[in-house]
């Protein structure tokens, strides 16, 4: 049987080439770890131009599982010769609550530049089975519920679920109330983390200054000597690791003793100057190989709520993903300070 194929006469007429079908992108999923998710998306119709992928936790789009996204712009070497054409890839942070010991199946969809379908991509779904990371350091109190959205903390990303030990630390000096970040005013892009009161500062590093969603518009320039002349404590760790322990917790590093060294005072505000700080590509890395093209197509993913990891633009679904899932941290906090009050019959510590 001859198939044939329908031509617009014009185009015969005229002596007019009929228009290309436009292609679906194409891409690999390389792998669903405990630290990063990782692979590489691209369309032939826009090859020079990264696209998006967005990726659903524990069941395929439509299915109102939650979902997040990142745009594929990492350089990979090993794409510049099997695609003909290098930023494509992409290294996504794994979410800290997903990380409960059982198994979910990752869904990556590559997201049309134009008109056409949202494909899986090659080697999806993936499972992702990994326990809680052990972890060391200290704890800190997040104390109360202005701390917290200070912070910005976020349970799907950042709160770690039961099993890591981290109760067992030992607890040193609260959070913050606010993160107030500075910059001296020599030229240097440094951005530090005052800590201790002002008597400590911390090297924020442009992955950590996204992973923690720091705003760049509040940090406030001061005199470079009066900075450099802080105590150095230690470097801002890569993402914020929280738990719950009868109250909200920060993982963290044990900072200098500084109740003697000089202090830097600062305005909540963030007045006095801000800075412009480069994004950095997530750690993590993506698979040598550029794995195999992916098929089928879905609806375009409704995805909103920017929070950003390195160059990941990770985004989380609202209404209907995340939020059924994965209650707002205040609430999960007050509820269970709700529940410690009434089971052990006396005040505890208060949520301000």
């Amino acid at each position: 049987m001859r198939l044939l194929v329908a031509v617009p006469l014009a185009a015969v007429v005229l002596g007019v080439a009929p228009p290309a079908l436009a292609a679906d992108p194409a891409g690999y999923l390389d792998g669903a770890g405990c630290d990063a998710i990782v692979g590489w998306a691209h369309d032939t119709d826009t090859p020079d131009t990264p696209i998006d992928v967005h990726f659903y936790y524990g069941g395929p789009a439509g299915s109102g599982a939650p979902a997040s996204a990142i745009n594929a712009n990492v350089y990979r070497e090993d794409l510049c010769v099997a695609i003909g054409s290098c930023a494509h890839g992409f290294s996504a942070a794994t979410t800290l609550s997903l990380l409960d010991g059982q198994p979910r199946d990752i869904y990556a969809y590559g997201i049309n530049s134009g008109a056409g379908g949202n494909p899986a991509l090659g080697n999806a779904p993936r499972v992702l089975t990994c326990a809680p990371p052990a972890q060391t350091g200290v704890r800190r109190l997040v104390d109360g519920l202005a701390t917290l959205d200070a912070w910005k903390f976020q349970n799907f990303w950042d709160l770690l679920p039961a099993g890591s030990g981290a109760e067992t630390l030992t607890e040193s000096a609260p959070l913050p109330a606010v993160p107030e970040l500075v910059q001296a005013d020599d030229g240097t892009l440094d951005v530090w983390l005052l800590d201790q009161d002002g008597h400590v500062r911390r090297l924020v590093t442009p992955a950590a200054m996204a992973a923690w969603r720091f705003d760049a518009a509040t940090i406030q320039v001061f005199p470079a000597a009066e900075i450099l002349g802080l105590i150095e404590g230690t470097q801002v760790r890569a993402r914020p690791v929280t738990f719950i322990a009868g109250s909200l917790y920060v993982v963290d590093d044990e900072q200098p003793a500084s109740a003697t060294g000089p202090t830097l005072t600062t305005t909540s505000s963030g007045a006095g100057g801000s800075s412009v700080v480069g994004g950095g590509s997530p750690e993590g890395g993506a698979a040598a190989s550029a794995g195999g093209a992916g098929e089928g197509g879905r609806d375009g993913a409704d995805v909103a709520d920017a929070n950003p990891f390195g160059s990941c633009a990770c985004r989380v679904e609202g209404a209907g993903g995340v939020g059924a899932a994965w209650p707002a941290l205040g609430l999960v906090v007050a509820a269970l300070m709700r529940r410690r009050r009434a089971t052990e019959g006396g005040p505890s510590r208060r949520l301000r």
